[in-house]
């Protein structure tokens, strides 16, 4: 009997809609996941450390500039999760409205910025030409994703995930084989973006059909600014670290931090899927009045587990992780993809902890966010003598963000 209520527990647990949303979003993102390293597997060795750094201060530029977008993306999963279907209707041509007279805006600052980020970061402005499509398609690409997030529309969602990395993979190799260098591996992304928009857009298709005044505005724009912060904040904590090195180690160093850094966000990225399920989930729960905390318990017990499984990896097979993503040119990172481990174990429960807050409309704790990528910043600024003192400045501002968030979740009797 005591093994049949175990079984019938398992099966339970198994229909939960965190487990096969999990499983669709872990599988399906893992795999895009898998292609996007395979891309950094050829293209890194294909350019070597000094071009694979400019390569990588490219995508950390773009991360920055997406990140006043992206927060959109939470915005949007809360609010297509507690909406009607006529909302949701309204809320689409109100959204696909927003990303373009965005896109307009963010064109012209990038115009404008051109000059001095080439400058700052050592690139030519050749290879900055395609961030103007990357950022366009970009935030329509986020904007498409996330009503599908919010829809619960996972298979939808990792369709338009993997569309983006499987072109980036083929044209990024094609690109750069045909002797384009950094500026081919920057295009091949641009194309990308172009067709997550086009899938995500076309599995929207009913939404489009009609439209009228989405009522909501003020509310949706209320919740809006303390999500850009957090976005900020995070993709900060995800990318600050890799143009500071850029602007502070040599070329080769700080090409070696980059490929650390990459393979470090596979831990982030491996993880992330569950806190995509989870938010949706709990908006909705928070919206009923369902145990929204025993779904939170569940999402922090799976992502400990993946964090912890990748962590190990790095331990026991530092040398192997970084062979078989880069070969032997990036070796002498192999004492430091540890340490990366642990910033970015840190980093990803404490992303959970934060959308967990947000997704119960609990938005002080972003202030928190940006208190510890202010750190980061402040602290890599001031002490930047070599790959290690770079980690440890990250490891101690994620530390403080994650303690801050443990309290905070712990005085919380609501």
């Amino acid at each position: 009997m005591e093994t049949e209520d175990i079984i019938t527990k398992l099966k339970k647990y198994a229909k939960h809609p965190l487990f096969s949303g999990s499983m669709i979003m872990i599988v399906g993102s893992n795999s895009a996941n898998f292609m996007a390293y395979l891309y950094h597997v050829i293209i890194g060795r294909a350019l070597g450390p000094v071009d694979y750094g400019e390569l990588a201060a490219i995508l950390s530029i773009m991360t920055i500039i997406l990140a006043f977008f992206n927060f959109l993306g939470i915005v949007v999963v809360k609010f297509v999760s507690t909406s009607d279907k006529e909302e949701l209707h309204n809320l689409y041509h109100w959204l696909s409205k927003f990303a373009l007279i965005s896109s307009v805006i963010i064109t012209v600052a990038l115009i404008v910025l051109t000059p001095f980020l080439s400058k700052f970061l050592h690139l030519r402005i050749k290879i900055l030409l395609p961030l103007i499509p990357i950022v366009i398609f970009g935030i329509y690409s986020f904007v498409y994703r996330s009503i599908l997030q919010g829809l619960l529309k996972f298979k939808e969602f990792v369709l338009s995930l993997n569309g983006d990395i499987f072109s980036r993979v083929l044209f990024g190799i094609i690109f750069v084989y045909l002797g384009w260098s950094t500026f081919g591996a920057v295009a091949a992304i641009a194309i990308a973006f172009f067709v997550a928009f086009l899938i995500a857009k076309l599995s929207l298709g009913n939404y489009a059909a009609k439209s009228g005044k989405f009522t909501r505005q003020h509310e949706m724009l209320v919740f809006t600014l303390p999500v850009m912060v957090s976005s900020i904040a995070v993709n900060s904590l995800l990318s600050t670290d890799v143009l500071l090195a850029k602007h502070f180690l040599e070329p080769h160093t700080a090409g070696i931090y980059a490929s650390l850094a990459t393979l470090g966000k596979i831990i982030f990225y491996g993880a992330g899927p569950i806190s995509w399920v989870m938010f949706p989930l709990i908006a909705k729960s928070e919206k009923g009045n369902r145990n929204y905390r025993k779904i939170f318990l569940l999402s922090f017990i799976l992502t400990l587990i993946v964090t912890v499984v990748v962590s190990l990896i790095y331990f026991l097979f530092p040398d192997l992780s970084i062979r078989l993503l880069y070969g032997k040119e990036f070796i002498e990172g192999k004492n430091y993809l540890i340490y990366f481990g642990i910033y970015m174990t840190l980093f990803t429960l404490a992303s959970l902890f934060m959308n967990y807050f947000l997704s119960r409309n609990k938005t002080k704790v972003v202030y928190l966010a940006l208190l510890s990528a202010l750190i980061q910043f402040v602290g890599i600024w001031f002490y930047h003598h070599n790959i290690i003192s770079i980690i440890t400045v990250s490891i101690i501002a994620i530390i403080l963000f994650l303690l801050s968030v443990i309290i905070y979740y712990l005085i919380d009797k609501d």
